[in-house]
C-alpha cells in the first residue's frame, strides 16, 4: 500500500480489505487512514469504499476509530467521484449501524447536488456492489 503507483496501492488496499481475517482486519486500519488523504482520487475512493467494507467485518473496530469521521471529511473532497463515494459509504455503514446517525449540513448538501451531474451512474453500481 505504499507503492509509487496508485493503481498499485488502491487494488492493494482493496485487496486486503477483503479478506475477513482479524489479523488483516486490524492491520489495515493504519494503512486505511493515510490513503484516505492520497494525493491520487482514485486511491482516495477506493479508501472510502475500503471503510465500509471494515465495517462489515468488524463494526467495533471502526466505530472505536475515527474512520468515520475522517470518512465524513472526505465530503469536502475536490473530486466528486471521492465525494460520491464516501457519501455512499456513509449510507452503506448507517444502514447497518445502530448508533451512527446520518446528518448531512447545508454545505455538504448543497456540494453534493452541485457534483451530482459530475458522478455517473458506476459510482452507483460500485455502490451497490460493495454492499453486498
Amino acid at each position: 500500500m505504499n507503492d509509487g503507483n496508485p493503481l498499485i496501492r488502491a487494488l492493494a488496499l482493496r485487496t486486503i480489505s477483503y479478506i475477513h481475517v482479524r489479523d488483516f482486519v486490524e492491520a489495515t486500519v493504519q494503512p486505511l487512514k493515510h490513503l484516505m488523504s492520497d494525493a491520487d482520487p482514485y486511491v482516495r475512493k477506493t479508501a472510502a469504499f475500503a471503510v465500509a467494507k471494515l465495517y462489515d467485518h468488524d463494526r467495533r473496530l471502526v466505530e472505536s476509530s475515527d474512520l468515520i469521521e475522517r470518512l465524513n471529511n472526505m465530503l469536502q473532497d475536490e473530486n466528486p467521484t471521492v465525494v460520491s463515494s464516501a457519501l455512499a459509504a456513509l449510507v452503506d455503514v448507517w444502514e447497518r449501524s445502530e448508533s451512527i446517525t446520518l446528518t448531512i449540513d447545508y454545505t455538504n448538501a448543497s456540494k453534493i447536488i452541485s457534483i451530482l451531474p459530475d458522478c455517473s451512474e458506476y459510482v452507483h453500481y460500485t455502490y451497490i456492489y460493495c454492499s453486498t
